[in-house]
């Protein structure tokens, strides 16, 4: 909401659906800061090795694991 404070956000929500074209859009909880920048916290941001991939978590359990569970099932021969 920082970079559109003039938009509410379910503006902003119904906007991305628009755009994006999907039906639901998933907000973090909080924010990430570290020395008091925010970052851009992603779960597309992924790293895929031989064998592996590399995800990252953000200290939200639920979301966390359902990552792991989406990666895991679109890169079967894969250890997340």
């Amino acid at each position: 909401m920082e970079k559109e404070p003039n938009l509410t956000k379910e503006q902003i929500k119904d906007q991305l659906k628009a755009y994006l074209g999907v039906t639901k859009i998933i907000w973090f909880p909080r924010g990430l800061y570290v020395t008091g920048t925010r970052l851009a916290a992603s779960y597309v941001n992924f790293y895929v090795a031989n064998g592996a991939i590399i995800a990252p978590q953000f200290g939200d359990q639920k979301w966390d694991d359902e990552a792991v569970r989406v990666l895991s099932k679109a890169f079967p021969y894969h250890e997340v």
